[in-house]
């Protein structure tokens, strides 16, 4: 298959600029701080090696779109704000962040107006891992006791099902009850396990807290643990 031809920079440089995700992860961690931040504080902040960062950043400064202070080890780095593409790059950065916190806001809202009938709300699997990738379900678990299980989970699916047309996200309710969770925390459930360890709390208390105390005997299986 023949290569592209490759497009003028002086016409085209967002291919260059967003073409590569080094760049995009940089631009986005910089934009974001406001500040100067070192190679290595991008690098941790970014998940970026060494190398890429530094190609990356290499990159954005040769379109201008970065500030460099200090010299050799020392150096600092910061986005540009004067340069002329500034605005619309921080536009489109901040209605990323806009579009996250719209749709853990929705979430919560979801179970809020049951939040005194649910122990507790998480997200879990890919999405909690920071792993997801465009096909990926927002994984979203829930406890509640047995006789209110069922229709709080249809509620808020139902809640979530226009959201999630809205923000373009596929939430995926799965709801558990006290008897569940009983079981599946004494019986070391691998995918009670991974809940567990993935979870990043919505509403109400963390799943693992809600089975101590289950297991504690502070719930009966009829009840939420208070």
């Amino acid at each position: 298959m023949a290569r592209p031809t490759p497009d003028s920079s002086i016409r085209y440089p967002l291919n260059a600029i967003l073409g590569a995700e080094s760049n995009i992860r940089l631009l986005r961690e910089l934009c974001l701080h406001g500040g100067y931040l070192s190679a290595t504080h991008l690098a941790e902040r970014t998940g970026l090696v060494r190398n890429s960062t530094w190609n990356a950043l290499n990159s954005l400064r040769q379109y201008g779109l970065i500030v460099e202070e200090g010299t050799n080890r020392s150096r600092l780095f910061r986005f540009n704000s004067e340069h002329p593409l500034a605005d619309s790059i921080g536009q489109l950065f901040g209605a990323e962040s806009e579009r996250l916190r719209n749709i853990f806001e929705e979430i919560k809202a979801s179970g809020k107006k049951l939040s005194s009938r649910i122990a507790g709300m998480w997200l879990y699997g890919s999405v909690a891992r920071r792993e997801d990738h465009a096909g990926s379900d927002v994984d979203i678990g829930l406890i509640a006791g047995p006789d209110d299980l069922a229709a709080i989970v249809e509620a808020v699916r139902e809640h979530l099902r226009e959201a999630g047309e809205r923000l373009f996200f596929l939430p995926n309710v799965v709801g558990l009850d006290f008897n569940d969770v009983q079981r599946m925390a004494r019986d070391d459930d691998p995918w009670w396990k991974s809940c567990v360890a993935d979870a990043f709390v919505m509403l109400g208390k963390h799943p693992e807290d809600v089975a101590q105390e289950l297991l504690r005997g502070n719930g009966d299986g009829q009840k939420r643990p208070e």
